[in-house]
């Protein structure tokens, strides 16, 4: 599903100041944030992050996801254009 959703975003595009998603299964939880582009260009910025067994999560008016591993695919996917994207329109400094 998450793989479906950046698919499309990329795809399509996508407008909003930031939105968050809980997907699940019998098996597991992810929570998905995603904002749009904006007025730079078509598609959207998103990062999942599973849910680890045992745990909750609660949903409020802020992104949950402040910080995510770039190394762990089993627990934290992204869009391939999340750090490029920040440092193009000056939100991030590597």
């Amino acid at each position: 599903a998450i793989k479906l959703f950046g698919e499309l975003v990329a795809k399509y595009g996508y407008v909003s100041e930031g939105e968050s998603f809980t997907i699940g299964d019998p098996n597991e939880v992810w929570v998905l944030e995603l904002i749009g582009k904006g007025k730079f260009e078509t598609g959207a910025i998103w990062v999942a992050v599973r849910i680890p067994d045992g745990h909750v999560s609660g949903h409020a008016n802020q992104a949950r996801i402040q910080r995510f591993p770039l190394n762990d695919p089993e627990n934290c996917v992204y869009a391939d254009d999340v750090i490029s994207f920040a440092i193009k329109v000056g939100l991030w400094s590597a």
